[in-house]
């Protein structure tokens, strides 16, 4: 991923009625100066399980040899705070370990439900744009927005200009290790369990991301912008182990890519990609005109043992189109659907004397299992003769609490701030 980049601060926030989400176990008190905090940043460090119970272990011996007047929590471990459960539905990225340093500030700090940005009211558990500075060109996103995606998972506020967000980074596919995979599609997000605390004035506003789970089920689309995310990855494992795997469809049992259209079998109920259509189709041409398919020549043969994605996205061990030298083709096919789902596979002959000439290949049989991939609508109730890759998207629930605002700089991935925020 790319290097952390500071933030800048910009628009003051301002601080309403307290209203913590619960009563905060009794500590010992202390008088904190917050304007230090114009100086200092939070930081998290991500621990093992064991270093982490051996940690707390130590803090209680601690405490329960020293006067309570005496009692120093500067780097103790937050004892409420230290575990963090799997942040993200139905995915691997499991429970997180972390101490936040200083602590006695963050322990100080009152815990809320809510944060507010201009009008926009954002909740534990939503999703957040955060500014940063411009992002390094090797590394675009979608629209090139230099702004990062997080997930929110803890509010605290220590006063009207010091709001702090923890938070769990969504990861553009640019920035892992590897790069960019062929199957990564625009707005394709990764769910990772790297946690930061940045300041309230570094959000920019609450932004829309869905979990979408690849199962058999799915018959709804994604929307053309719609951020979504269906695989993890573990910054606490090394790197190139780090991004979870995905399931394998296909003959050529390979990933889907949401921006690409994926067709189910209605006999199998397996996932057909429609490039390995259009390719079945071209093939079928060459053969019913005797003809011989030209021989392509695959420049990553070499590496196609090892079948690691290149950083700039060409698959080395994929046979497919994507790793090929581009050869002049004889024949070309289209796999289209209609308003109804209906599939249409329209090849076209590009040889001489033949230019332009085009005709339907039916039916359209599956490369699983070799039946129709799509029946007769009247085989089948409701015109259910195709499912499209999708996700369904909930409605979010926003809660309303009071109000707090912030000013101060913060914010560990690069974020800087201008708009005004406030905690509720």
């Amino acid at each position: 991923m790319p290097p952390k980049r500071k933030s800048s601060l910009g628009t003051e926030p301002s601080v309403g009625t307290k209203s913590p989400a619960h009563t905060p176990a009794k500590r010992p008190k202390a008088n904190i100066n917050w304007s230090k905090l114009e100086e200092l940043r939070f930081k998290i460090e991500q621990l093992k399980q064991s270093d982490a119970i051996k940690s707390n272990t130590l803090r209680i011996k601690k405490s329960q040899s020293s006067k309570k007047s005496d009692y120093e929590y500067d780097d103790a471990l937050v004892p409420a705070e230290r575990y963090q459960p799997p942040p993200f539905h139905d995915t691997s990225v499991g429970e997180v370990y972390y101490r936040v340093t200083p602590s006695k500030y963050w322990l100080d700090a009152r815990r809320y439900r809510q944060f507010k940005v201009g009008e926009d009211r954002i909740s534990i558990g939503d999703y957040v744009l955060v500014r940063n500075t411009p992002r390094n060109a090797q590394f675009p996103g979608p629209e090139d927005d230099p702004k990062w995606i997080a997930k929110v998972v803890e509010i605290r506020a220590g006063g009207e200009r010091h709001v702090y967000i923890r938070i769990l980074w969504m990861y553009s596919p640019d920035e892992i290790h590897g790069g960019r995979r062929p199957y990564h599609a625009r707005y394709e997000l990764l769910a990772s369990n790297h946690m930061d605390v940045i300041h309230g004035n570094t959000v920019e506003g609450r932004i829309s991301v869905v979990h979408w789970n690849e199962t058999a089920e799915r018959n709804d689309v994604l929307g053309y912008d719609q951020f979504f995310y269906r695989q993890t990855y573990d910054f606490t494992a090394p790197a190139p182990k780090r991004l979870s795997q995905l399931p394998r469809h296909c003959i050529d049992k390979r990933e889907c890519n949401p921006d690409e259209m994926l067709i189910q079998c209605d006999s199998c109920l397996g996932w057909l990609h429609a490039s390995c259509l259009e390719q079945a189709a071209v093939k079928e041409a060459y053969s019913s005109n005797d003809l011989e398919p030209p021989v392509v020549e695959n420049k990553d043969a070499a590496t196609k043992r090892r079948g690691r994605p290149k950083r700039n996205g060409v698959k080395r061990a994929s046979s497919t189109a994507s790793s090929q030298a581009p050869v002049e083709q004889l024949f070309s096919a289209e796999l289209t659907t209609s308003q109804e789902n209906s599939l249409s596979l329209t090849v076209t002959d590009h040889r001489e004397g033949h230019t332009g000439e085009t005709w339907q290949t039916s039916p359209i049989i599956c490369l699983l299992c070799a039946a129709n991939v799509e029946r007769a609508s009247s085989e089948l109730p409701g015109g259910d003769t195709i499912q499209v890759a999708s996700v369904e998207q909930s409605d979010e629930e926003v809660s309303q609490e009071a109000s707090a605002t912030t000013n101060d700089e913060q914010g560990t991935k690069s974020p800087s701030a201008g708009s005004e925020t406030s905690a509720d």
